[in-house]
């Protein structure tokens, strides 16, 4: 994902926005990836994955899904 970034695409913002690469990291990074993870909970839960797992499953699964979906963002933002 950081690859995506510094490629410097047509449109994107020269720098960082608030000025500090941190920032940026905590805002854009881990925003997406909080949404992914949410996005894959609420797809267990329609299939009825959650019904009688632990937490640490529910969680592992979710983590699992999220890198699928995390890397096809990545790669849309290339394609698009």
């Amino acid at each position: 994902m950081v690859l995506v970034f510094n490629l410097g695409f047509e449109g994107q913002e020269d720098g960082h926005p608030s000025g500090s690469a941190f920032r940026t990291f905590l805002f854009y990074t881990m925003a997406g990836y909080g949404l992914v993870l949410l996005i894959g909970l609420y797809v267990l839960w329609t299939f009825g994955s959650t019904d009688g797992a632990s937490l640490i499953t529910i969680t592992k699964t979710a983590v699992v899904l999220g890198l699928p979906a995390s890397l096809g963002a990545a790669l849309a933002r290339l394609l698009i």
